[in-house]
């Protein structure tokens, strides 16, 4: 079991028709934690020596039967013998092709960790081999191996998808651009039109003004036009209009 605990343990004993059983403990311990294949298995032959050795940490904290590898999805058998707190030893799978097979390590049904990958070299001719790779090293096998089609057409798409956006975002752009000049000069016509209008009816109200008075039509003072408009009965010798005497 575990050496370090998280936080204190418990003990309890569970009593049965009186009898005490053993003691036991409850603890909250750190979980496992897997980081890589051990660079020592590299280039090893298929069929000869087949266990690969898996690196990390608080390997036994947790019973084995909760630990699973995968190559490829494939089951990795765990070597129960070959177990310590900072690595384990599993034999993977023989593949019928050849390719980079990627390794999981599984703790229970949560905690999943990528720990590296598995390039299966197949000649053909007894002298088949297994070399251990990393992300961009597996990458590269994969092209060389067969997977480059897929590699290649994903970079395509991507590129084409990226042109098509592009071009769709200038098109969008353009076409904003040519909206905002049309109604600018929609804008500049009405207002040109509106000056226009109001020019020629100040000029009518000009002409107008300037007619009346070079027609010279006759008017009246003030005194008599105020006495028609207010007293329109009124005769011109009313005593309003007769000058005021003082005696």
């Amino acid at each position: 079991g575990p050496d370090v605990y998280l936080f204190p343990g418990v003990n309890y004993t569970i009593v049965m028709d009186g009898a005490p059983g053993p003691p036991l403990r409850i603890g909250v311990v750190s979980n496992p934690s897997f980081t890589s294949i051990n660079l020592a298995d590299q280039n090893q032959t298929i069929g000869s020596v087949r266990s690969i050795s898996i690196m990390g940490t608080n390997v036994l904290n947790v019973d084995l039967t909760e630990i699973s590898v995968t190559v490829g999805g494939e089951k990795c058998v765990i070597n129960p013998n070959l177990v310590a707190k900072s690595a384990l030893s599993c034999d993977p799978p023989n593949f019928v092709a050849a390719g980079v097979y990627n390794v999981t390590v599984s703790v229970g049904l949560n905690l999943l960790l990528d720990v590296g990958f598995l390039k299966y070299i197949l000649n053909g001719n007894g002298n088949d081999r297994k070399e251990i790779v990393f992300p961009a090293a597996a990458v590269a096998g994969g092209i060389g191996g067969g997977g480059g089609v897929l590699v290649v057409v994903a970079v395509v798409m991507i590129i084409i998808i990226a042109v098509v956006v592009h071009r769709r975002s200038s098109k969008s752009k353009s076409a904003q651009v040519a909206s905002l000049l049309i109604q600018m000069e929609n804008m500049e016509n009405a207002m040109a039109e509106e000056c226009r209008r109001a020019f020629v009816e100040l000029q009518t109200d000009l002409q107008d003004v300037t007619s009346v008075q070079d027609k010279n039509y006759p008017f009246r003072d003030f005194q008599t036009f105020a006495m028609r408009f207010l007293f329109p009965s009124a005769s011109d010798d009313h005593i309003v209009l007769k000058p005021v005497q003082f005696q």
